[in-house]
């Protein structure tokens, strides 16, 4: 009986050595190859990793005449978003979901038109717009 105990301890332990090796991997990677910085005339864009499988993207687009922030928020697991700020007042003006979570929206919500419906998407977008702001700000 004791030996059944300590075998399946064993295999346990063997399957959650494998899983955690494979997302310290995974989150190593992600690291590596989603911290970036992208700098042009009109353009900056700064990319960060948030996880094993996840990253954010700041942009700012400015010519002079329009002004254009954006955040992409990537999740493998969960929604993908693109939020736009034009005219960058700090209130996001579009959310492109790009891979909704199941039960989720899909599509381009815009604030002019879908505000009230859909005004706690809104609400959480600026939030993350202001908290990606604050995060990125150093390199703006």
């Amino acid at each position: 009986m004791l030996k059944k105990i300590k075998k399946k301890i064993r295999g346990i332990a063997i399957i959650g050595g494998i899983l955690g090796a494979t997302y310290g991997l995974q989150f190593g990677i992600n690291h590596l190859t989603s911290n970036f910085e992208y700098v042009d005339k009109d353009y900056h864009s700064v990319t960060r990793a948030d996880g094993a499988f996840s990253s954010t993207r700041f942009d700012r687009y400015d010519d002079g005449n329009n002004k254009i922030d954006g955040v992409f928020q990537f999740r493998l697991f969960g929604s993908t978003k693109l939020m736009d700020d034009y005219g960058s007042d700090g209130s996001v003006d579009r959310i492109h979901i790009v891979c909704p979570e199941f039960g989720g929206i899909a599509g381009v919500l815009k604030r002019e038109n879908d505000y009230k419906k859909f005004k706690d998407e809104f609400d959480k977008a600026d939030r993350i717009l202001a908290e990606t702001k604050e995060r990125f700000a150093g390199y703006f």
